[in-house]
């Protein structure tokens, strides 16, 4: 390297480049002096292609943690490759990131979260303890559906036309046929764990719950908003029984507040799976706001799952 002599300028005036070479130099201070290091010991500039890809990412450490603290949005592929599945299973996650996506037959299936229900579960045989991503599509996902066939909430999401009303078993209800384009685009691969769901409703107010089978289930608003917004919560007399493991938000819409709206054209409402009343059902409206309908309405189905 040449010697560099240090220039009086504002960073502003300096020339930008497109690209690192694995040869460039940055100056660094360890609290002792001002040291260089090469960008080939960052692992920066060499891309898969070994087409000096300046690729930052490389710098971050390996699972769940440093993998939802980024949101980076790269095409996937067409399938969930081998490599890719082994990522997920091991744990590392490397090259998976909040936000990448892969296109199969035509939907846009997006990362939302990485071990989102990790050491979860009912029982301690019972907790989970496979790693997984958890995916939400951008669009509804097949025919808008009613939650229930009358405007009624008895029985909670658990109890309704939607999930089947089948209690601690995976149901077949509305869901089914979403089920069934989930598992032929991700064949093998929908994690089943233990999910904790309302089944019983009193006076517009979730009084009940029991630990499920789940694979595919619809969202509730604290995933999607990060809080509950309509369905009821504590008042200091009434006890809500709702023990969700479910309880953060997703972080693909911590970062992409405009994903929470369902990308379909033209625009579409989707359910939510919280009780709010006795007759209504949260859900995000079309425009991405958060609001409430009467279950009998047909709305779209945007479900959340996880692969391992």
């Amino acid at each position: 390297m040449l010697n560099l002599e240090i220039q009086t300028k504002k960073f502003a005036d300096f020339e930008e480049i497109q690209d690192l070479s694995p040869d460039d130099v940055f100056l660094v201070h360890d609290g002792r002096g001002v040291k260089k290091v090469k960008a080939s010991q960052l692992n920066i500039g060499k891309g898969d292609d070994n087409n000096n890809n300046n690729d930052l990412l490389a710098l971050l450490g390996e699972g769940a943690g440093p993998h939802n603290s980024i949101y980076r949005g790269k095409f996937l592929g067409g399938v969930v490759t081998p490599e890719q599945r082994a990522e997920i299973q091991s744990g590392k996650f490397n090259d998976l990131y909040i936000g990448d996506f892969w296109i199969i037959n035509g939907i846009t299936w997006r990362i939302a979260a990485f071990d989102y229900y990790f050491g979860c579960g009912d029982t301690e045989a019972n907790l989970l303890r496979s790693h997984h991503v958890t995916i939400v599509p951008d669009t509804t996902v097949g025919a808008n559906q009613q939650m229930n066939g009358t405007n009624v909430t008895t029985g909670a999401y658990v109890g309704s036309a939607m999930r089947g009303n089948a209690g601690a078993a995976i149901a077949a209800g509305h869901l089914n046929a979403v089920r069934t384009i989930i598992n032929a685009a991700f064949p093998g691969m929908v994690l089943r764990h233990r999910n904790y769901l309302n089944n019983a409703v009193t006076t517009g107010r979730v009084s009940g719950g029991l630990w499920a089978d789940s694979d595919i289930e619809l969202m509730n608003e604290t995933m999607v908003y990060g809080c509950k917004q309509f369905a009821p919560g504590e008042d200091g007399t009434n006890l809500v029984l709702d023990h969700v493991i479910s309880k953060s938000q997703l972080p693909l819409f911590q970062y992409r507040h405009d994903l929470i709206r369902a990308q379909n054209t033209p625009w579409i409402s989707y359910w939510l799976r919280d009780v709010v009343t006795a007759s209504f059902f949260a859900l995000v409206y079309f425009d991405g706001s958060a609001t409430y309908g009467t279950a009998s309405a047909s709305l779209g189905v945007r479900p959340a799952f996880s692969i391992s």
